[in-house]
């Protein structure tokens, strides 16, 4: 394939991945060629695995069509390197896959030498800390839930509590939260009509339960809601920090997780919790504010340690 028509082949790929019918004349104008150059492009994709339907009459023209596997996949240099953060970040987040690091390897491989550099550094200074050992889940489990509160249904489900204790659940899903390197269903539960916020890897078997029979309130906010319930008293470590900097600013630069914030002095006195101090040191470093630790200890050596790796990454 001469190295004019790949360029060509990308954009006819793009514009045909907009979710609609293409007529001819409109991809053949967008291409800048002829109808019979564009038949050829249509098969040379074919070819090359994608399903490329033609649709005849009126209001015809072309379309990609679902697929039944994945096609070869064509990234843009930056493309490539927000796939690969973006599968460290889903490792980080509890998402059990175990073919993410290394399909995250095979892209970087594939990345120039000066770029792939560029991508290693920033995975090697990623250090987000892995969800504990009974907090990760198969995407499979997270997909299902996510189902039905998009769908609007209600699902069927054990579920194991922090004692380990199963108990039976029918649950008008409302919303799933991201919280804390945790997943969270939030919704009716019909068996003790009340709001309940579920973690997602202590579901055990789910199923479809019918429709939801109870709507959330008006102006419900499912991530508000977790962030409440999920307070810092849930976690292995207290956490309190006091940054020299107004409250207004040390908000803004937090994430939106179960913190405490109050003014002292012009100084924010700042409470929370963590399972794991390391994703807490980047948390805190990455307000780029002065700040220092009361407790614990262990989260200020933390904060030293990442401020050597990043001094020494620096000078490499």
């Amino acid at each position: 394939m001469s190295t004019n028509v790949l360029p060509r082949l990308l954009l006819l790929l793009e514009l045909l991945g907009r979710g609609r019918v293409v007529p001819g004349p409109e991809l053949a104008a967008e291409l800048d060629v002829d109808d019979r150059t564009l038949r050829r492009d249509v098969e040379r994709l074919r070819d090359l695995g994608f399903r490329v339907e033609s649709v005849r009459g009126r209001h015809g023209g072309y379309h990609l069509a679902r697929q039944g596997r994945l096609p070869p996949l064509v990234l843009e240099q930056q493309e490539a390197v927000a796939l690969v953060i973006g599968l460290e970040a889903a490792l980080r987040a509890g998402l059990r896959v175990q073919d993410a690091q290394r399909l995250a390897d095979r892209v970087v491989r594939l990345l120039p030498a000066d770029l792939a550099a560029g991508v290693d550094a920033v995975r090697e200074v990623l250090e987000l800390g892995q969800p504990s050992g009974d907090a990760s889940l198969s995407p499979d489990r997270l997909l299902s839930v996510v189902m039905a509160a998009r769908e609007r249904r209600a699902a069927s489900l054990r579920y194991r509590d922090a004692r380990g204790h199963a108990t039976e659940r029918v649950v008008d899903v409302w919303g799933v939260v991201h919280h804390g390197r945790r997943w969270y269903v939030v919704g009716h539960d019909r068996l003790r009509d009340d709001v309940r916020t579920l973690r997602v890897d202590r579901v055990a078997a789910l199923l479809d339960a019918g429709p939801r029979q109870v709507d959330p309130p008006s102006g419900f906010d499912a991530t508000a809601h977790v962030a409440a319930q999920v307070t810092h008293e849930a976690w292995h470590h207290p956490v309190e920090v006091v940054f020299d900097a107004p409250v207004e600013l040390v908000r803004a630069r937090l994430p939106p997780y179960a913190f405490e914030i109050d003014d002292v002095d012009g100084a924010t006195l700042l409470r929370t919790g963590a399972d794991d101090l390391q994703g807490m040191a980047y948390v805190l470093a990455g307000t780029g504010l002065p700040c220092t630790v009361r407790t614990p200890v262990e989260l200020a050596d933390e904060l030293a340690g990442l401020g050597r790796r990043l001094l020494a990454r620096h000078r490499r």
